[in-house]
């Protein structure tokens, strides 16, 4: 199923549901998508994105509905990503979002943090 969405696109009105979700500025979210602010702001509501914005705009609503469950709430995981996290060398994970290999990092500390894991 995903793929499927993945190769036909995203329409462009699910970037918009994410920025809500997450709290991320279109600023934000133009560096992570390796674009620009005016290049998201010109596509209209069904326009549909690119594979590689829609493959890493579905791995933020993934990694994004499994922080809500572990942290618990969806404002508490928006500020450890904002945190800076010594068991990701300081950084804050929201600085992992530009790449697969990032998420894929952030999705098993969240899977630590889940099992009490700890680093």
């Amino acid at each position: 199923l995903f793929l499927s969405v993945i190769r036909g696109g995203l329409p462009r009105y699910s970037l918009d549901a994410l920025l809500q979700k997450t709290g991320l500025s279109i600023f934000e979210m133009a560096h992570i998508l390796d674009t620009t602010d005016r290049t998201l702001r010109r596509h209209e509501g069904h326009v549909l994105l690119s594979r590689e914005h829609s493959e890493r705009l579905l791995e933020i609503a993934q990694l994004y509905s499994f922080g809500e469950m572990v942290f618990g709430g969806l404002d508490v995981f928006r500020k450890w990503m904002d945190a800076n996290v010594p068991a990701l060398g300081g950084q804050q994970p929201k600085s992992f979002l530009d790449t697969s290999l990032g998420i894929s990092m952030l999705m098993a500390e969240l899977g630590r943090i889940e099992h009490g894991v700890f680093a």
